[in-house]
């Protein structure tokens, strides 16, 4: 008797085990990622909030936003855009390099992390929310405009986020301290800053904002 017989049973067994759990963990994701809502940005305390269909706050992570405050007015300015952008593509950015100024280091590799969660934000090109090469930069302001997250927090967030979901980012309140705070210390989570029937009115869809090369 072929030995290779006495085993196939169980191996069959086995694949129709993992087949279906496979299924049902691919069921459970989709269903997981269609009940959340939103994503918002606080630029003040430096997190992002991840709000489910209710309004109620499920998760948040500390992170890093522009070096100045107030609204992107133009490229270079080193500011994060304050609105309601809808994500308009998750790419895979593992390989992606960058050329820091004044460092003296060239081309840094994972400077983006694993993930570029890009926005569509009216009149800029290459906004987005993405990991870092230097976890020590979250919880400050020293991006040219990006939303930077642990690379871990952003694994999480990944599988989560689905093109066209709206992110919400609040306008800063005041102009005044560089507002750097301890990424460690989770701060008390807040209702919804806004209504989800308001996010939903006002949002776009990712083709509504095309944007031009002129961003970063």
């Amino acid at each position: 008797m072929n030995p290779l017989k006495k085993y196939l049973p169980v191996a069959l067994i086995l694949a129709m085990l993992t087949a279906g759990n496979l299924f049902f963990y691919f069921r459970w994701m989709n269903e997981r990622r269609n009940a959340l809502s939103y994503l918002v940005v606080d630029k003040e305390r430096l997190r992002i909030y991840l709000y489910d269909k209710s309004g109620k706050p499920v998760k948040v992570f500390p992170v890093a936003v522009g070096t100045n405050k107030g609204d992107k007015q133009k490229p270079g300015d080193l500011r994060t855009p304050e609105g309601m952008f809808p994500v308009e593509s998750v790419e895979d950015a593992s390989d992606w390099k960058y050329d820091f100024e004044n460092d003296s280091q060239g081309p840094v590799a994972n400077a983006y992390g694993p993930w570029f969660i890009r926005l569509a934000v009216p009149r800029f090109s290459g906004i987005g929310i993405h990991g870092t090469h230097d976890s020590s930069t979250i919880g400050m302001r020293v991006s040219h405009g990006c939303i930077r997250m642990r690379n871990e927090d952003l694994e999480y967030l990944k599988p989560l986020v689905r093109v066209g979901m709206n992110v919400l980012v609040l306008a800063d309140k005041s102009s005044a301290s560089s507002g750097n705070v301890n990424p460690n210390v989770t701060p008390p989570v807040q209702k919804a800053p806004v209504s989800v029937t308001k996010i939903k009115s006002h949002g776009a869809t990712a083709s509504q904002h095309k944007s031009n090369k002129e961003g970063e």
